[in-house]
């Protein structure tokens, strides 16, 4: 009995925490990255009945309207990629941090699903499902050249705030979230310039 409660919890407090947006419908912006997570339902990968690519790291589905009122991290990174793995766990500190304003959504670029999996555990991250096109999509559509890239995007609006996103939570993390809710990169030229070389190459 009290492992049937448990399971109950656990689904009760999975639906809080990815369905809470949902009493107002959410609206994909048109001719931005996001607008690539809606899946075409005629392909040969939908099997869900829904129109989302995004999972947790569990790969349960995570519906579009989860990412209403928030900022989108869009995190291309992988685990082969050292900078990679010494990055990652500043992000997911800083995204449980800051989860009302601001979700990761891990773009993998790893060898395999288990890698991809093994990389991303317990990091908190949403993530395009592996055997998603929009994996590649995303690199070409946001023009990513290397490892790791945090690019910034409002989910409300589908304006691509910044692809400085790693290297403002790096010298500016104290104020760099409310920066990009201005609009801004949330950094300095300068401060983009001292860490630019520090990235695996795409």
């Amino acid at each position: 009995m009290q492992s049937l409660i448990d399971e109950q919890a656990s689904a009760y407090a999975y639906m809080d925490k990815y369905e809470q947006n949902t009493a107002t419908p959410y609206v994909v912006p048109h001719n931005s990255p996001l607008s690539l997570l809606i899946e075409d339902q005629n392909s040969a990968s939908s099997s869900s009945g829904s129109n989302s690519i995004l999972e947790d790291e569990d790969g349960n589905l995570v519906e579009l309207s989860f990412l209403k009122g928030k900022l989108v991290g869009f995190y291309f990174s992988a685990g082969w990629c050292p900078p990679c793995r010494a990055f990652s766990p500043q992000l997911a500190d800083f995204a449980r941090s800051h989860a009302d304003e601001f979700v990761v959504i891990f773009v993998s670029s790893d060898n395999s699903e288990a890698e991809m999996k093994t990389f991303v555990k317990e990091k908190g991250f949403l993530q395009v499902r592996w055997n998603s096109s929009v994996r590649h999509q995303l690199v070409q559509y946001l023009g990513v050249s290397s490892l790791p890239t945090l690019t910034i995007c409002n989910a409300d609006t589908g304006v691509v705030v910044t692809d400085w996103g790693r290297t403002a939570m790096l010298m500016n993390s104290e104020h760099c979230l409310q920066e990009w809710q201005r609009g801004l990169n949330g950094i300095s030229i300068l401060g983009y310039l001292g860490l630019r070389d520090l990235n695996c190459m795409g």
